[in-house]
């Protein structure tokens, strides 16, 4: 099975320090036979509903925002060290992975070696969990 997944990274070295849909940037990969191979950066075009933070984490908004922006680009797995609590929303459609690394690269590892868990997550459909790879 083939997966397209998202990777949250600003600067395609490091991820995040924030939840998955405050990336500037995310980093496409098709994940296939044991590899990752890069197929574009894309730019997260969604824009912040409300200035209160309050609203902003958990937003349906948002989360329809960086889901329409996923489907787009035919993503099935999200990668990221945080997602808010739109992960409850986001796990119906794609499977979030939650890394405990710093790095692309070394998340890169994580979802390459852990392929198996991940198309199983994907295959049980909107019933899925998110996943955590250390």
């Amino acid at each position: 099975m083939e997966l397209t997944v998202a990777i949250a990274s600003d600067d395609g070295t490091n991820l995040i320090k924030r939840h998955f849909g405050e990336a500037e940037e995310y980093q496409i990969y098709r994940l296939y036979e044991g590899h990752l191979s890069f197929q574009e950066t894309i730019t997260n075009t969604t824009e912040e509903e409300s200035e209160n933070e309050e609203h902003k984490h958990g937003d349906p908004k948002k989360a329809k925002n960086v889901g329409s922006l996923m489907k787009a680009k035919n993503v099935q797995v999200l990668v990221s060290r945080q997602f808010g609590r739109n992960i409850k929303r986001m796990v119906k459609e794609f499977v979030p992975v939650i890394v405990r690394c710093k790095t692309v690269d070394d998340a890169q590892t994580l979802v390459v070696n852990a392929k198996k868990d991940i198309e199983a997550a994907y295959e049980a459909g909107e019933k899925r969990k998110h996943l955590v790879l250390k």
